[in-house]
């Protein structure tokens, strides 16, 4: 029986979750690699916009109609510092949206660590939902990252915001349909996705009257 190909996975299904869904030391190593990656750029892109904004933006605002006799620069309350915080959130905000509903389903940090995001049957995300997966990141935060710290104790290793969204985190390659587990878990993926299909099909079957 092959490995290969196999996307379809279901709560309960596997025997040893330990080598299944992907646990907080990996998850933490992608997160820090990712936000090692957002900072880098936020930090290389804000001092040259900074400028740009100072140099373009009064005019097209029409400051110096308003206020003549004020600096021609932006107001100092859009200083380097605010601007390089929503560069920083606006850089997070598509480099998780857009990288965890890819086709490769994965940030260069889960890439270096082996795993991905998917639903819970493993599948692509949509981009909304990877986009309200980003925003959960407030809640899991708060209190404390108690919503982070979840992913020790609960089943499936889940975040509070793979709750909310019904995501996963898992271990392997979606794009070579490879994952870590045993036979045993195979076997018992392959029956519980038959057992899927089969009470998807019934239930669409009575639904349609037949």
């Amino acid at each position: 029986m092959s490995y290969q190909n196999l996307k379809w996975i279901s709560e309960g299904a596997v025997s040893s979750q330990q080598g299944f869904y992907a646990g907080f030391i990996a998850r933490s190593f992608a997160f820090a690699i990712d936000i090692f990656i957002i900072l880098i750029l936020a930090t290389s892109l804000t001092p040259p916009l900074q400028i740009l904004f100072k140099k373009e933006l009064p005019g097209f605002l029409g400051s110096d109609k308003i206020a003549p006799g004020l600096s021609p620069y932006l107001p100092s309350s859009i200083e380097l510092p605010g601007l390089f915080g929503v560069m920083l959130f606006a850089l997070a905000l598509l480099y998780f949206s857009l990288l965890h509903s890819s086709e490769n389903q994965r940030t260069v940090g889960k890439w270096l660590a082996g795993i991905y995001v998917g639903d819970k049957l493993g599948d692509r995300i949509s981009p909304g939902t990877a986009f309200l997966r980003f925003c959960c990141y407030a809640i899991s935060a708060l209190p404390a990252g108690m919503g982070f710290l979840m992913i020790i104790f609960m089943k499936e290793k889940k975040a509070l915001h793979d709750i909310i969204t019904g995501t996963r985190v898992f271990r392997g390659n979606p794009l070579k349909g490879n994952w870590v587990g045993s036979e045993e878990d195979y076997i018992n993926l392959y029956t519980k996705k038959n057992q899927h299909m089969r009470k998807t099909a019934k239930t669409k079957t009575a639904k349609e009257g037949w």
